[in-house]
């Protein structure tokens, strides 16, 4: 009986389209338009409907192979595309071929341009960025913009935000082990450059240093022995703990120190009373804090473990110094720069300019390029920090400056006006 009344229907004309999707009419063999879902009417033996393409989301899963970052480092890559095909959506040529394919054979022509709008897009960043994963987001979005462009005359359209998603990134092992060992050295660094006391295990620091190259996967383990093996040979003597922040500090009243204060002593389960405020230089980005040694050494493992309460008070360099008095000029960020401590650059410029003006007026032009460029130099230690090509840089602009003094015939040598008596 249910043969029969469908025979009738479809005598009239009449066919129902399931949801999701979209019935292909032919008339005369040739492709005519699409229609549904729900209820349709074709006219009778001149059209009739070839199949049904499903115009709901639809999914694809796939790998891409050698995909080449900016520096021309291969990455295999697992997209997931969440997309649709509307055949009103293109030509009607481009319509008639589409829809009389398996729904695997659109699948194939989107990977296919999947994969160039990914090569085209991963082509923009570099190996080291695609590794950490920073700029995912971005490159899903580069890929569906691409992809979009590319596939809407065919009808087809991944889904807007959410359309692709990268499943997996595969690197080379040898970069892979490569960017191990270079966030090991990273470590390394930190640990030497945090620990300037006098008083260090050096012994131990070395040994814990070349553990990392003959026992890669216990370092991280070593280091925490370390800090153990440190705090226990040190007393409960109070130290000066140096931060160095990645924003200026321009307001630094009571509210703002009670509330680092207390915030640092929440983090190393220190009471508030045994850390005291040393200094601070307005519009620094450097604090000194006198605190107990052992609330010190866990403020220094949350750093160095990258621990996201220090993240939150943008820090981005500690430091551990006995707690001598601190110097009156200016806030020293290494061993290297002690010497800072007895020169005073910003004086010496002062009185070279004024020896300049009264002995040789003819050299204050090229004096004041000379001036601003170390004035921009110390500007940068102070903001960044000490670094190699910053006292190049500075060594450089101050054999300038003496040279200057020469040719204007003054005795003594800028670094000699910079020592205040």
């Amino acid at each position: 009986m249910k043969k029969v009344l469908s025979f009738l229907v479809g005598l009239i004309g009449l066919h129902f389209v399931p949801e999701n999707h979209r019935a292909a009419v032919m008339r005369l063999g040739m492709y005519n338009r699409a229609l549904g879902p729900g209820f349709i009417w074709i006219i009778p033996f001149v059209e009739r409907v070839e199949n049904l393409v499903k115009i709901g989301v639809r999914f694809a899963t796939f790998p891409v192979r050698q995909v080449f970052s900016s520096n021309g480092i291969p990455f295999d890559f697992e997209l997931v595309i969440r997309y649709r095909f509307d055949p009103d959506s293109t030509s009607r040529p481009i319509a008639a071929q589409l829809v009389r394919l398996p729904d695997h054979a659109l699948e194939d022509i989107l990977k296919d341009y999947a994969d160039k709008s990914l090569r085209r897009t991963i082509a923009r960043y570099s190996a080291e960025d695609i590794y950490i994963g920073g700029p995912i987001a971005d490159i899903e979005q580069g890929v569906i913009g691409g992809l979009t462009t590319q596939v809407r005359h065919l009808g087809l359209a991944p889904m807007a935000g959410s359309g692709v998603m990268i499943k997996e990134i595969t690197p080379p092992e040898d970069f892979r082990k490569t960017i191990l060992v270079a966030k090991e050295y990273q470590i390394i660094i930190r640990v030497i450059t945090a620990y300037q006391t006098e008083d260090i295990d050096h012994d131990l620091l070395a040994k814990w240093v070349r553990s990392f190259k003959d026992t890669p996967p216990t370092s991280l383990s070593s280091l925490v022995e370390f800090l153990a093996r440190m705090e226990a040979s040190k007393g409960e003597e109070s130290v000066l703990i140096r931060l160095q922040t990645d924003r200026q500090i321009e307001t630094f009243g009571e509210a703002e120190q009670r509330d680092l204060i207390e915030y640092i002593a929440h983090l190393t389960k220190t009471p508030k009373e045994a850390i005291k405020l040393v200094y601070v230089i307005p519009g620094s980005v450097l604090v000194t804090l006198e605190m107990p040694e052992d609330g010190a050494m866990k403020f220094m493992r949350l750093y160095l473990h990258d621990d996201p309460a220090i993240s939150e008070l943008g820090i981005n360099k500690v430091e551990l110094r006995p707690a001598l008095p601190p110097p009156t000029d200016m806030p020293q960020l290494s061993a290297q720069s002690t010497s800072r401590s007895r020169l005073d650059y910003e004086h010496g410029l002062r009185r070279m300019r004024e020896l300049l003006m009264e002995q040789a007026p003819q050299l204050l032009n090229e004096f004041h390029t000379l001036e601003a460029r170390l004035l921009d130099n110390l500007e940068d230690e102070r903001l960044f920090g000490i670094s190699e090509i910053g006292l190049t840089n500075r060594a450089r602009v101050i054999s300038s400056l003496n040279e200057l003094m020469i040719r204007a015939g003054l005795e003594n040598s800028f670094m000699d006006l910079c020592r205040r008596s």
